[in-house]
């Protein structure tokens, strides 16, 4: 799915939205979020990092400016020779799925901690 060399069991969805999904590999040890068809691979640093710079950027005041340079923002990926062009639908569903990736991240954590490293199945009637 991701790539030839990542096997498909050794990466997890994490959450996803209408425009992209974040998956996490348990052999690389990396984040992958593939975003309107294109494909980045994020050490866990990195990740943090763009999250932080996404969740930084100021929205309202992108749209209520004038200027047309503030339609689009040019997003720098670390770690990575790539960068993104977004418009304001894209950073808004970029952001959803790095704070829904985060979420669901936090989740599991909790539940590691309380219940344990267990696999939770569920019971059919």
């Amino acid at each position: 799915m991701m790539t030839d060399t990542i096997e498909k069991s050794s990466l997890h969805t994490v959450f996803s939205n209408s425009k992209g999904t974040l998956f996490q590999c348990d052999i690389e040890m990396k984040f992958h979020l593939v975003f309107k068809g294109e494909k980045y691979a994020l050490r866990v640093c990195d990740f943090l990092k763009f999250k932080r710079y996404i969740q930084s950027i100021d929205l309202e005041a992108k749209l209520a400016s004038p200027a047309p340079e503030d339609d689009l923002e040019i997003v720098f990926i670390s770690g990575s020779d790539r960068c993104m062009l977004l418009d304001m639908e894209d950073l808004i569903s970029l952001r959803d799925l790095l704070e829904g990736g985060m979420t669901m991240l936090q989740l599991n954590s909790i539940l590691v901690e309380k219940l344990g490293n267990v696999s939770l199945v569920a019971e059919h009637c």
